[in-house]
């Protein structure tokens, strides 16, 4: 299962980028369960299930609880990040695509 994940795997380069555009999370005044320490697996998860179309029940565990994906996945679509994340991610594709010699590309 891991090697057939590795094509859904965000590049160093991409994460770099992406990374800048998450929000910052603070601790809560308030206790609780601390935030994922990493948004990487949360962030390939939730690019994996826009590029496959699976159920959120149905997402591979190594991106992390699918509940928890989810969540997140919510909050960036109400705050604009998902759309900021999708515009990266795209642009690397447009990307990698014209530096192996492709014309046209499409998404």
């Amino acid at each position: 299962m891991e090697k057939d994940l590795k094509e859904f795997s965000i590049s160093d380069s991409l994460w770099a980028k992406i990374e800048t555009q998450l929000p910052r999370y603070q601790t809560s005044h308030l206790g609780g369960r601390p935030r994922v320490s990493s948004l990487r697996p949360i962030t390939e998860g939730i690019l994996y299930k826009l590029r496959t179309g699976c159920q959120w029940k149905s997402l591979p565990r190594p991106y992390g609880n699918a509940a928890t994906v989810h969540r997140y996945f919510k909050q960036w679509i109400v705050s604009g990040v998902l759309d900021k994340v999708w515009a990266l991610a795209m642009q690397e594709h447009r990307d990698s695509a014209m530096a192996r010699g492709r014309q046209r590309v499409s998404i």
